[in-house]
């Protein structure tokens, strides 16, 4: 993977943390202060989505650190 599609990739990703961000702030909203307007179990479509969110973000994170030090390795 060269620098170029790493630092694309980053960029993308940087876009799926906001928005797990968002939907974190969402849940919190939900739970804590808006507990008379909402049903916890409506929402549990939001725990699994944060859930797969953050997988997939560990996942690719962790592909693009180890490209990362690999290109370094192998410029150094």
């Amino acid at each position: 993977m060269t620098q170029n599609d790493i630092a694309f990739r980053m960029d993308e990703l940087r876009n799926d943390v906001e928005k797990v961000d968002s939907l974190q702030k969402v849940l919190l909203e939900v739970i804590f202060q808006r507990q008379d307007m909402f049903a916890l179990d409506e929402c549990e479509w939001a725990f699994v989505l944060l859930g797969d969110l953050t997988f997939k973000l560990k996942n690719e994170l962790t592909e693009l650190t180890d490209a990362a030090f690999k290109n370094m390795r192998e410029g150094a």
